[in-house]
């Protein structure tokens, strides 16, 4: 749909504007319009679907890792740093469906694209498909380059956020056991004077 508008809309100019053809006119904006109509539906059927795929695959990668934890041993969650645990059960497993399907989709969508565009270079103008090939080379290897460097920064951050979800969930679990044990009135007693 992104491809055939533009199209289109040279034709517009090229038959019916130049040739004065006011039925080309109209039968070119008619196509125009339900191109973009049908262009628009498909988004929305897109949108519909990847979220409710998104969901359903979410909910069963946490259903699989909550009955995988369960079946570990004590001595895997004594040692096993639990904010890592809740980053990969939360953060991590809610990105993977995202990555998936955005990346799926998206490639099957760019892969129609140039498909067509190669098309209408090949047949209007071969040297301009030359020198954007030459630029798609180029603009490849800059996004293998800071890919691994996203990547290593991603790994860092996602280890901070592991530890500082360690130290909250310690912090609070110390909270609670002072409450248990008759701190809490003692704290507020020295906090309200």
């Amino acid at each position: 749909m992104k491809i055939s508008t533009p199209f289109f809309v040279l034709q517009v100019f090229d038959v019916a504007i130049t040739k004065l053809r006011f039925d080309s006119l109209i039968f070119y904006t008619m196509l125009i319009v339900i191109t973009t109509a049908i262009g628009s539906i498909c988004e929305i059927l897109y949108q519909r679907n990847i979220s409710k795929f998104n969901r359903t695959l979410v909910i069963k990668l946490r259903s699989r890792c909550f009955e995988h934890i369960n079946k570990l041993s004590g001595n895997f969650m004594s040692n096993y740093n639990s904010g890592d645990l809740f980053t990969t059960m939360y953060r991590d497993i809610e990105e993977i469906p995202s990555i998936l399907t955005t990346s799926l989709f998206n490639f099957v969508s760019n892969l129609i694209t140039v498909i067509g565009l190669a098309f209408f270079l090949i047949t209007l103008q071969f040297d301009l498909l030359l020198i954007l090939i030459a630029f798609q080379i180029i603009l490849y290897l800059a996004q293998r380059f800071y890919n691994k460097k996203i990547e290593q920064v991603t790994i860092s951050i996602r280890n901070a956020i592991g530890k500082l979800n360690s130290s909250a969930q310690e912090m609070i679990g110390n909270l609670f056991s002072f409450s248990e044990g008759g701190l809490k009135e003692f704290f507020q007693k020295n906090t309200i004077n």
